[in-house]
């Protein structure tokens, strides 16, 4: 297993050419990941993994499996813009194990998978599955 030189990753992962990349100034304490199923995706700031057959959920989802061997994973969505260094971050958790970004759209998870849906940005029984759990 190759371990990171940093214990902090940021990661997206974007899956059927749906979003692009956001470059950004990099964090020197930090290494950027972002999973895709599109093999000619390039960036100067992001290591681009390829991966076949990519639900873009998974990342998201199962940290561990993904970027496991980081002490701090954070999940960034691909077309958000990083405008400060993710290494402050951290100091956020405290005591915490995890710490999430508000929600500025849905404050409730059933309502943001009904627009989901509608929107048809994932497949309906994989919303549903997700939102049963």
């Amino acid at each position: 297993m190759d371990f990171p030189k940093n214990n902090i990753v940021v990661y997206t992962a974007i899956t059927n050419d749906y979003d692009t990349v956001i470059e950004t100034n990099k964090d020197p304490n930090v290494d950027y990941i972002c999973f895709t199923d599109n093999i000619d995706l390039k960036s100067d700031t992001w290591d681009i993994r390829y991966v076949q057959d990519l639900w873009h959920k998974d990342p998201k989802m199962l940290p561990d499996k993904w970027v496991g061997e980081y002490k701090y994973s954070i999940w960034v969505d691909a077309n958000i813009e990083i405008t400060s260094m993710p290494s402050t971050w951290i100091d956020c958790l405290q005591e915490n194990k995890i710490a999430t970004f508000s929600a500025k759209n849905y404050q409730c998870a059933y309502i943001e998978a009904d627009v989901c849906k509608e929107k048809g940005l994932d497949k309906v029984d994989k919303i549903n599955t997700l939102i049963e759990i």
